[in-house]
């Protein structure tokens, strides 16, 4: 037994004796930092230059403001490089091989993200901890609210896909100071998505990370590629939109008499004005890209304006007084009624002679329709089965093309 334990006591003597101490420590800092220039490029040839490798992790979508074309999102880089003068022999500080210090004491490449919405700045603050190992290798993972512009494409609302990117170059740095590195890796990538939260009003589909040297600068672009959640859109304003297209022909079904026409046709209208100030207020004021169902809505509203006005002049022709005869030209007009009613043959209709217009029922042929005595009541109803038939075919057929359209 008193074997054993002079074995383990010794043993915890020899670990403890190897660890690094406090002393350690301060003598590592002091002997890494005392003569350190953190404004300087840490390399030992002047003509060597700094490659940087850079990877990127997403973690959420925030917001896409389409009106002001500026994506949102939360992210943060993993940068890492060779510091020359930060390297040291672990033997001679108690097997460190390790060191956390705050970045503003070490130097870091002069990265700035290039499609910033807002003053560009360098990434990062004064007190984040930077890792320093015993071979030189630094470590330097900056988190970042990247506030970045994004053309917003709108012609596919709201079945549209957006590709935003958020650009990281160096501020002052040449390519013959510094290089970007970076891996080829898409959304498969489990440590890509590993940190990510989804939003609930885009999807993400893509991330792709590329190269963007320009003449003189180093530079990486970070593409996101995002799909708009359809769902809210279609309950929302897409079924109502439609109903309101198939309702709009049922102005010209109700009778002249009913004393509702105008006002119904008034209340789409103004429905449709409604969706079309929703629709505004969202999109980016833009003339570049016009949405296709903006597009289809301000049709709707025309022909809907177009609706009161017609059902104005036939309720205006359905009270004209019987003492005005109908023109000729519009009893020409009306011979596609008579040949789809097909009027019983041999029939004749006399009205009692006085203030009213007689009525004669006559069926013959088409040169024939000049005597058949047709009264503004009926020229009234033609108008408004006309209108019906012209409006539901046009109605449907711009909802089945506009769908269509945003739905490929």
């Amino acid at each position: 037994m008193y074997f054993v334990l002079t074995i383990v006591c010794y043993g915890v003597i020899f670990v403890t004796t190897d660890a690094a101490v406090k002393t350690d420590y301060y003598n590592l800092y002091n002997a890494g930092f005392s003569n350190y220039n953190h404004n300087i490029r840490p390399v030992a040839i002047d003509t060597q230059v700094t490659k940087i490798y850079t990877s990127f992790r997403l973690i959420s979508i925030n917001e896409l403001q389409e009106k002001d074309q500026v994506l949102i999102s939360f992210g943060y880089l993993t940068l890492q490089w060779h510091d020359d003068f930060l390297a040291w022999d672990m033997n001679n500080y108690g097997g460190i091989d390790t060191l956390v210090v705050p970045q503003n004491e070490v130097w870091k490449p002069d990265l700035v993200v290039g499609n910033s919405n807002e003053k560009r700045s360098k990434l990062g603050f004064d007190e984040m901890p930077i890792r320093l190992n015993a071979d030189g290798t630094v470590l330097w993972t900056p988190s970042v609210l990247f506030q970045t512009s994004c053309d917003i494409n709108v012609k596919y609302y709201p079945f549209d896909q957006q590709v935003c990117s958020i650009t990281l170059e160096t501020m002052v740095s040449d390519l013959t100071e510094i290089d970007l590195i970076v891996g080829n890796f898409s959304l498969s990538s489990g440590d890509m998505m590993f940190e990510y939260g989804p939003n609930g009003e885009w999807d993400l589909a893509n991330i792709e990370i590329a190269k963007k040297d320009e003449i003189t600068k180093a530079g990486i672009i970070i593409s996101l590629t995002i799909n708009r959640r359809t769902t809210f859109y279609v309950l929302n304003i897409i079924v109502p939109v439609v109903c309101l297209a198939l309702l709009l022909s049922t102005v010209f079904a109700l009778p002249a008499d009913s004393g509702e026409k105008i006002s119904l046709a008034v209340t789409i209208l103004l429905g449709y004005i409604l969706f079309l100030s929703i629709l505004s207020s969202d999109m980016p004021q833009t003339s570049l890209q016009v949405s296709v169902l903006a597009v289809y809505i301000a049709l709707l509203v025309f022909f809907s304006a177009l609706s009161v006005l017609l059902s104005i002049i036939i309720l205006r022709i359905y009270h004209k007084k019987p003492g005005h005869g109908v023109p000729g030209i519009i009893k020409g007009m009306l011979r596609w009624r008579c040949l789809l009613c097909r009027r019983k043959s041999n029939q004749n209709d006399i009205s009692p002679v006085g203030d009213t217009q007689t009525r004669v029922t006559y069926v013959g042929n088409d040169d024939d329709f000049e005597a058949t005595m047709v009264t503004w009541q009926e020229v009234s109803e033609s108008l408004d089965t006309f209108c019906f038939w012209s409006y539901l075919i046009i109605s449907s057929l711009a909802t089945i093309i506009c769908l269509s359209i945003i739905m490929t």
